[in-house]
This record gives C-alpha cells, sequence and structure tokens, in this order.
C-alpha cells in the first residue's frame, strides 16, 4: 500500500492519497460508508434534539401544574388502551397499546418511564402548548417527569405498544 499526500495552502488534500488497484475500490467503499454514517448519524441526533426540545418545553410548562387532585389516570379514561401488569405500593406496570389512527383520552401522567415494546409515530396533543410527534423506536427506554393533561393519536402505520412504570412513591 503506497500513500501520497500532497499539502496544499489549506492543509492536506485528502483527494491527493493513492492506493494499488485494488485497493481503492475498498477504500472508496469505506470513505463512502463512512460519509454515509456521518450524515445519517447527524440527521437522527437532529431530529431527537428538536423531540427533545419540545418534550422539554412540555415539561417547562408541566412544571408550575401541581400533581393533585387534577390528574387523571390513563387506566380510568382509556381502559382500553392500558392494562395493569403490575401494582403494589411503589410503582404501577402499564402495558398501553394504540393501533394506527386512534386516539386515546385525556390523561395525565405521574414520574415515569417507558420501554417501547414496539414502535410507531404518535403525535402528542398537549392542553398547553403546539401538538408535537414522537418517534417511538423499538427497544428504546426514557425517563419523564409529571406530565400534564394531554392526549395521543397513533398516526403511524404500526401499533405503538409501550411498557410503562410509573414511580408511586413520587406522587404528592
Amino acid at each position: 500500500m503506497k500513500f501520497l499526500v500532497k499539502k496544499g495552502p489549506r492543509g492536506i488534500n485528502i483527494a491527493a492519497i493513492i492506493m494499488g488497484s485494488v485497493q481503492s475500490p475498498i477504500l472508496a467503499l469505506m470513505v463512502g460508508g463512512i460519509i454515509y454514517w456521518v450524515v445519517v448519524s447527524r440527521d437522527a441526533v437532529r431530529q431527537h434534539k428538536e423531540q427533545l426540545s419540545t418534550m422539554q418545553k412540555q415539561a417547562e410548562a408541566n412544571k408550575y401544574q401541581s400533581p393533585d387532585a387534577a390528574e387523571i389516570d390513563v387506566i380510568n379514561v382509556s381502559p382500553d388502551k392500558c392494562k395493569v401488569l403490575l401494582e403494589n405500593e411503589y410503582v404501577r406496570v402499564l402495558e398501553y397499546t394504540i393501533a394506527p389512527g386512534e386516539k386515546d383520552n385525556p390523561h395525565t401522567h405521574p414520574p415515569k418511564s417507558y420501554y417501547v415494546i414496539e414502535g410507531g409515530t404518535l403525535r402528542v396533543y398537549p392542553a398547553t402548548g403546539e401538538p408535537f410527534d414522537a418517534e417511538e423506536r423499538k427497544g428504546t427506554i426514557e425517563w419523564g417527569d409529571y406530565v400534564g393533561k394531554h392526549h395521543a393519536e397513533n398516526i403511524g402505520t404500526t401499533t405503538v405498544k409501550l411498557l410503562v412504570t410509573e414511580v408511586k412513591a413520587a406522587r404528592n
């Protein structure tokens, strides 16, 4: 393998790297793959940051809403979407399922974590603020503080299924 690197006025000229004829296609594939990975990763990170920003804005708006008698239990208002898997004095574990085109009813959430069993796209409609889309990716897990009144709609083509663990000790 031979390298010929030319240094120009702005630094090293990558286009000036010359390799043997057998290694050139491999190098081209490797460089192309790296460039593709960087571009795709950058777009995914940007999209995730936008979703996170929207969620942070909603959390900030909800910060001043007290999780008191105004709590609306998703089990009570959307029993067809939730199934209690475990409940004790510390946590309540729910399986939340929403098919394409379905909506749940307005509800709130205590602090919770959720694991995405089956992914898809939900549009969340906060009572205070603009609707936003949440891309739920299979295998991801998230933490969420108290969430004020909202409802969700599955705007995707796949059924979304979440394993939600609500923390009772964090309730007021």
